[in-house]
């Protein structure tokens, strides 16, 4: 008896209304049918069932009822995107490939990057889009329909020969063609390659899809085309730029990068720089559209679970606003040959809208849908905007004009291949759910038009597979085609399993095969070399072997044989990579790698990404095991998250497919994959078992794994941690870009600021600050921030003036740490007449005022007996010094800070603070790096970030020199406060505890000591000698 066929309530519910109907006597019981033919005959025909019904009742309730249940069946039967179908023969072979074929293992370094010869064949240029023929406002619906119909038959026999001309062709193997896994044993590459073993490539043949797309590039003047980060070039094929760029009049081309959160930042800006590099004319911007939230169960117990709820963030907003509002004002500008010809330019009128009021949507003020003219629906279905007819369009053989009047709106439409985030996208530029997100590629079956302000409106393209000469499985891996109606799992998992590691991602154990090699009993004589068997070196996987491995791993068999179920687990794999469970991301071509924003260690860009440092090096492809900074998507052990609730761990939410391969309901399946997958990949780069704190990816490995309960329950920093967590330095962090800087500091993963009154940024930074604070992204007990008093304020009645001061500019209302910058009492100057004062007067001269330490400390304790600082500390200090304080401070020093790097390492005072159980924090860790630009480097003979002792043990641990100079601080218990107005480096930054320096490399950094100092006061005045 084979399984049953589980449904949707959706449809249970059509069911039960259908049996009342039927009872009632308003419907026919249809007829018994015995096959599976049979009943899809049925269900085409009950359309037309339906509409007879409509006209024989009398009933106007089951006219209404019938006519919109035939518009619907027949309506998704018309829309319903249209393949290929594979062979037997094909199918078969595969199956016996894939349990055959060894994978190769590591996989090769040059995977990571896409092949450029994938994304820029020849032949490839030679597909096109099928555009609409030329129509005129007499011409009737049919004959409009029919010119269509024609010109798309001729499209589709010339794509056809084309794309059977590239997969029949005989000059090597698909693999090496494709660029992606060219590397196979040598033992393989001597085996013939049948040619119907090479992969098909899919598009949309059904014309009532690319009617839509005829639709969208007719009203809309900008278009905005959506980019998988993953591989954006699959999403933007040479047929579609071809297509969008001989549009007359000229259409304004904004590429948008989708799932951005998945790739993280350094990812996306190298394929935000190698996009404008190939298409010159387009904007490049990149977009989140979820935000996760916790919510609580209401079945009577509280736990943990996470949703995503649309959002987009600010910055992203803002990029993409300002694209779009630059595409307008460029549009308001005649063409090159208008401008030349003063009688045209006289009589010339731009085809949109002069004046449109864009912070409207930039403050968030969007139009719900009632603002809109009421000649023009807010949400037509696909139906509505084809039976229109041409007559109802604006876009005319004799009109070129994309937008209607001058008064009307301007159109800006969405264009993209299914699963790219095109609903997702919409849903965030409204901040709640407008239109229905889906898992499943193509789901959405409708032309969306939505007005974002009474001036501007968004039309949506539904989802269509582009004509590019690309493998199968490529389509299938980036969720371009439907997972569950694919046929062909063991080519799709041989395809991924080349790319990344799956036995290492899914935690895999290997399959025991039956040993039946017969035993030689044959005798030899003593002369005679005997041949003895062979046995494989190291773990050797099929394709095959990690679908069976899988599936016994998830206890999945087949209902009637009992063996492992393989279809169900490629299905499951599958969508665990379309859906970002498993996290994986293209690089930009290597070509293009001098260039990129990589960081500047080696020529690799692999092996230098702050997203994961060694990728390649350790065969993991492209796989993207964890981003440290990220939440993942999982919460803490037996917190019962099941898909319904994480709905999705990229941009594609709210439903799900509730059917999937071989009839299996998606709903019911894999409820705890997410979690075992993401503990097969922290298992697999070493990172340990369990989930630890949200501060665990910043945990000192020299302190060994702190108390996860404790962490899991306490997410606030205290003065404990300070140790253990890295600050973020705001030193010359520029004034216009330090809001952002601090923001993006919070967005990857940083809790500890370290600022100073002098630094004269401090508003700005609170600025930043707060703009996380209001986004949810954290809470103010889950920062902490440092700041400084500056030398002009010692005197015990400046010292909280100052504080008080350095409050409001942050916004805040008390520091989590304050100390005294410098043992330098200068005279005071009104933060009124100059802030930040500096060293020097107004006539350029240094004025000492003395103040004595004792004072100035006692003022600093009042601070934290008014609640203004939560501990207090010192800067710049020497041992006699910090003595000295001893002697009569009634509150501990919490926080020594120094300047210390490989150059001055300064034992003795360290070993004195942690004598006295002071904190000590460095700050210029990577020595003259930090003084390049004020040319005060004292002739150091090379930068520490290039010192051959730091390439020697950068290349021996596999990483960069940043990151092994901040490990040999941390790991000796000292705190650091890099800075990086780089994005991808503050990542980076982050990652510097994921590996242990030996204790040998230790002494070789600590043996470059030459007490070099770099900030010594006293070269600015004698008087001011702190460290002679």
């Amino acid at each position: 008896m084979g399984r049953r066929q589980p449904i949707s309530n959706k449809q249970r519910k059509a069911q039960l209304q259908e049996k009342r109907a039927i009872k009632r006597g308003d419907l026919e019981k249809p007829e018994a049918h015995g096959s599976q033919t049979d009943r899809r005959k049925h269900l085409v025909g009950r359309s037309q069932h339906q509409l007879r019904l409509s006209t024989q009742s009398e009933d106007p309730n089951v006219v209404a009822a019938s006519r919109n249940a035939a518009s619907k069946i027949e309506n998704s039967k018309r829309l319903q995107s249209a393949f290929r179908k594979l062979t037997p023969e094909f199918l078969a072979a595969w199956r016996e490939k894939a349990s055959r074929d060894i994978l190769l293992r590591p996989i090769p370094d040059s995977i990571a990057h896409i092949s450029r010869d994938l994304i820029k064949q020849p032949a490839a240029r030679e597909l096109s889009t099928p555009k609409r023929p030329k129509w005129r406002f007499d011409m009737t619906k049919r004959e409009v329909e029919r010119n269509e119909e024609g010109i798309f038959g001729k499209w589709l026999v010339e794509t056809e020969q084309r794309v059977s001309s590239w997969r029949d062709r005989t000059d090597g193997c698909q693999e090496a063609e494709a660029g992606l896994r060219d590397d196979l044993h040598a033992d393989q590459q001597s085996e013939s390659k049948p040619t119907n073993l090479r992969s098909p490539t899919y598009y949309e043949q059904n014309i009532e899809v690319w009617r839509q797309l005829w639709r969208v590039t007719e009203l809309a003047s900008i278009l905005l085309v959506l980019l998988d980060s993953r591989c954006p070039p699959l999403h933007y094929p040479p047929s579609l730029h071809a297509y969008l760029t001989t549009q007359r009049p000229a259409r304004k081309i904004i590429l948008v990068l989708t799932k951005t959160d998945i790739v993280g930042q350094d990812r996306a800006d190298q394929w935000k720089a190698w996009l404008r590099e190939q298409h010159p004319g387009c904007k490049v911007v990149g977009v989140e559209s979820y935000r996760k939230e916790e919510s609580h169960s209401t079945a009577g117990r509280a736990s943990r679970r996470l949703k995503h709820v649309p959002h987009i963030p600010p910055k992203y907003l803002d990029d993409l606003i300002d694209a779009m509002k630059t595409c307008h004002e460029e549009l308001l500008e005649p063409p090159e040959a208008i401008r030349n010809d003063p009688k045209k330019l006289a009589s010339w009128l731009p085809h949109v809208r002069r004046e449109v009021d864009w912070n409207v949507v930039r403050t968030g003020r969007a139009s719900t849908g009632s603002d809109a003219p009421a000649t023009v629906e807010t949400v037509g279905t696909r139906q509505d905007a084809t039976e229109s007819g041409p007559k109802d369009t604006s876009n005319g053989p004799d009109s070129n004009s994309p937008e209607g009047p001058e008064t009307g709106s301007l159109t800006i439409g969405l264009i993209g291949q299914p699963n790219v985030g095109k609903s997702s996208l919409l849903n965030a530029l409204f901040g709640s759910i407008k239109v229905k997100a889906s898992r499943t590629p193509g789901k959405t079956k409708h032309f969306q038009t939505l007005f974002w302000s009474p001036e501007i409106r968004l039309v949506d393209c539904p989802g269509l597979v582009l004509p590019n000469l690309v493998p199968m499985e490529l389509q299938v891996l980036a969720s371009i085609l439907p997972i569950s109606q694919m046929a062909s799992i063991p080519s799709c998992i041989s395809f991924v399993a080349g790319l990344l590691p799956m036995e290492d991602v899914f935690g895999l154990t290997e399959v025991k095969k039956d040993d039946d090699t017969v035993k030689d009993k044959r005798t030899w004589r003593t002369d005679v070399k005997r041949k003895e068997p062979t046995e494989a070196k190291g773990r050797m996987w099929t394709a095959m072997d990690i679908l069976t491995s899988y599936a016994n791993k998830k206890g999945w068999v087949t209902a009637k044989a009992g063996r492992p179920d393989v279809n169900r687990a490629g299905n499951a794999i599958l969508r665990a990579l379309a859906e970002g469970k498993v996290r994986w991301a293209f690089l930009p071509p290597r070509e293009l790698e001098s260039t990129s924003t990589s960081p500047p260690r080696g020529s690799a860009a692999v092996s230098t990404s702050p997203l994961g440092a060694t990728i390649t090096e350790t065969g993991r492809g492209i796989w993207i095991p964890h981003l440290e900074g990220h939440e993942d998507d999982d919460s803490d052990e037996g917190s019962d998250i099941s898909p319904d609730e994480v709905e999705s761990s990229g941009e594609e939410a709210e439903k799900k497919d509730t059917k999937g391969c071989n009839g299996q309901d998606e709903d019911e399946e894999d409820e705890d994959e997410i979690d075992e997958v993401q503990k097969a990949a922290v298992s697999a780069v070493g990172v340990g078992g369990g989930r630890r704190g949200m501060f665990s990816a910043l945990a000192l490995s020299s302190e060994g794994n702190s108390d996860e309960d404790e962490a899991n329950e306490d997410t606030n920093i205290d003065l404990a941690d300070r140790s253990a967590i890295h600050s973020f330095g705001l030193w010359k962090v520029d004034k216009s870009t330090c809001a952002d800087t601090v923001y993006n500091a919070v967005k990857a993963g940083y809790r500890l600021f370290d600022c100073a009154g002098d630094y004269g940024n401090e508003k700005q930074s609170g600025q930043g600050l707060k703009k996380a604070l209001d986004e949810g992204l954290i809470k103010r007990e889950e920062v902490f921030i440092t700041s400084k008093l500056w030398n002009t304020f010692h005197a015990r009645e400046h010292v909280k003036q100052l504080a008080k001061k350095q409050l409001e500019d942050w916004g805040l209302t008390y520091f989590d740490l304050f100390l005294i910058h410098f043992p330098v009492s200068l005279a005071y100057v009104d933060p009124a007449h100059r802030y930040p004062p500096e060293w020097f007067g107004d006539d350029g001269k240094v004025y000492i005022q003395n103040t004595p330490i004792h004072e100035t400390w006692k003022a600093m304790e009042e601070l934290v007996d008014e609640g203004l600082a939560k501990d207090i500390g010192l800067s710049n200090f020497s041992g006699s010094l910090i003595l000295d304080v001893l002697r009569y401070a009634t509150k501990p020093i919490s926080v020594l800070q120094i300047e210390h790097h490989p150059y001055l390492t300064q034992e003795p005072l360290i070993k004195l603070c942690k004598d006295h159980n002071i904190h000590v924090t460095a700050y210029s860790s990577f020595g003259p790096q930090s003084w390049v630009e004020l040319s005060m480097t004292k002739g150091a003979t090379s930068l520490l970030t290039s010192n051959d002792t730091i390439n020697k043990i950068a290349n021996e641990t596999g990483k960069t020199n940043a990151q092994v100079l901040l490990r040999w601080a941390t790991q000796r218990n000292i705190a650091v406060v890099p800075k990086s107005n780089n994005e991808g480096r503050l990542i980076q930054n982050l990652k510097c505890d994921d590996f242990s320096l030996t204790e040998e490399q230790i002494k070789e950094i600590s043996g470059l000591n030459i007490n070099l100092r770099f900030n010594n006061p006293g070269e600015i005045d004698p008087r001011l000698a702190i460290f002679a």
